[in-house]
């Protein structure tokens, strides 16, 4: 129950916007504790007005913050704390204050900080995120250019074998599966690595340019080659 009596007014400047939020909760705080006596049954203030000049310890602003809330969730009727938000603390406000009343310029501010506060959280949550996009794709974009380096690295150091198959597409389909799975990535690389690109064994007309036993030793001299080389 509240005491309407004897009330301290709110001070016009509480609503002043460039203070901090800090300022504004010691400022409401201040308020609430000089009308504690109007205010029956509520939740204890902790604090003493002194205290409200050190709020740089984490402790005091602790508690300042914890008391401010559960002295505005007891103007509100007491709801359940954790489904009080902003949109739910203004319908509250509205439906069992008016706007003269003194207790709606109180409940209001609070209410304001909260909004205040929430849109730089919501703000700083989305530079978070922008700037994590961003890092992702620099790495992406960093692990592309590295990897269009070993191919180029790998089809240069495989040209001078002479064996016709597109080692861009070798190299490349190693590379995806070594993504997914590297160790069986690798011995398929070392061991048959024609798995990954097929030899061009005939020409345009279809005829045989090479035969199977030389394809195997093909296969056979670019997995020890592969196996050895280094990029």
């Amino acid at each position: 129950m509240i005491d309407m009596a004897n009330l301290t007014p709110v001070p016009e400047e509480i609503q002043e916007e460039t203070k901090s939020v800090s300022e504004r909760c010691a400022e409401l705080y201040q308020l609430l504790y000089n009308n504690r006596a109007v205010l029956k049954d509520a939740p204890a203030l902790r604090l003493k007005p002194q205290d409200l000049s050190n709020l740089s310890n984490p402790d005091i602003y602790r508690a300042m913050r914890e008391d401010l809330r559960r002295m505005i969730i007891y103007l509100l009727g007491n709801p359940r704390a954790e489904d009080l938000t902003v949109s739910k603390m203004l319908d509250i406000l509205e439906k069992y204050y008016k706007p003269e009343d003194f207790w709606h310029a109180v409940i209001l501010e609070y209410i304001e900080i909260e909004h205040e506060e929430e849109g730089s959280r919501l703000r700083s949550r989305r530079r978070e995120l922008i700037e994590q996009t961003e890092n992702l794709l620099a790495q992406l974009q960093e692990k592309e250019e590295q990897k269009r380096e070993i191919i180029h690295s790998f089809v240069e150091k495989i040209a001078p074998l002479n064996i016709p198959v597109d080692a861009r597409q070798l190299i490349t389909n190693y590379l995806n599966l070594a993504s997914i799975d590297q160790d069986k990535a690798w011995a398929i690389l070392t061991t048959n690595p024609l798995y990954f690109a097929p030899l061009k064994v005939t020409d345009k007309k279809g005829k045989l340019l090479i035969t199977p036993k030389q394809a195997k030793n093909m296969n056979r001299d670019l997995a020890k080659f592969l196996k050895s080389v280094k990029v």
